[in-house]
């Protein structure tokens, strides 16, 4: 994996609660941000995923009677 150097502007709390979290779990703060961060970006694709698969399956006409039927065929 390559990695790029950012300077990311972040309030000092939340640095002070991220350094407390990634010494909890023995990561540096670095580390604990990139997990973070791959984490968000691996949720928002997948509930994209989802999304257009929702959208997929709302296109889809389900045929429940007899009339439904006479009403598609052509």
């Amino acid at each position: 994996m390559s990695t790029i150097n950012t300077g990311i502007a972040i309030d000092e709390n939340v640095l002070t609660a991220l350094d407390r979290w990634a010494n909890e779990e023995y990561r540096s703060r670095n580390n604990l941000i990139q997990l973070l961060l791959t984490q968000a970006v691996q949720r928002r694709e997948a509930a994209q995923r989802a999304a257009a698969s929702t959208e997929q399956a709302s296109q889809i006409t389900v045929v429940t009677s007899c009339d439904d039927v006479a009403q598609y065929r052509r």
